[in-house]
């Protein structure tokens, strides 16, 4: 297995183990100060939440360094031979995506890997908590699959929406009524094969 691509997943899967033990233990301690001072009730939901958030990100880090072996042993051969053409070919890269000539990924997730000739849609998506904007990212679509690529503000979205149309330039760009029917049949018609 290509060193890159071990490096590549450990670390992130480390990034996210780390930070959950430490937002872990930072809320563990929060809540025994609190209880000491008898000042428990008024911080013990903020306490929780950090808690589950640092457990889940323990458990997404262990998971992550999980597939690590799972692909080591070579029953995702078709998903390491990708990962290892689009490191090794990689034409472009920034905190959001890598991309070669011919594979695109999320550098949150770069397991989520996409043919970058088989994308058929791609748009800017919002997502939105009691009306304000809590994350950016771009949604693409093949026929078979989708992925996620976040980004933090609107010229790093149109940064990777430019590049995104230079090296997918069959794909739709965009969300509209058209291009979501469009989506839908090619769904569809993948479905039948």
């Amino acid at each position: 297995m290509n060193k890159k691509i071990i490096t590549k997943l450990k670390k992130t899967g480390f990034k996210y183990l780390i930070g959950g033990i430490i937002i872990s233990l930072f809320s563990s301690f929060l809540l025994l100060f609190f209880k000491l001072l008898n000042n428990f009730n008024q911080i013990l939901l903020f306490c929780l939440v950090l808690l589950v958030l640092g457990l889940y990100m323990i458990f997404f880090g262990l998971k992550y360094i999980i597939n690590i072996r799972k692909i080591s042993l070579a029953e995702k051969p078709k998903t390491l031979q990708q990962l290892e053409e689009l490191l090794d070919n990689k034409i472009y890269e920034d905190k959001y995506v890598i991309l070669s000539e011919k594979y695109i990924a999320p550098q949150q997730n770069i397991l989520q890997i996409l043919e970058l000739d088989k994308i058929c849609w791609f748009y800017p998506y919002v997502q939105k908590m009691n009306g304000i904007k809590v994350i950016k990212m771009i949604k693409v679509f093949t026929a078979t699959n989708h992925l996620d690529i976040v980004v933090y503000s609107k010229e790093d979205e149109q940064k990777v929406m430019s590049i995104m149309c230079k090296f997918a330039p069959n794909a739709k760009v965009g969300y509209n009524q058209e291009n979501s029917q469009y989506y839908k049949e090619v769904k569809n018609h993948a479905k039948k094969k």
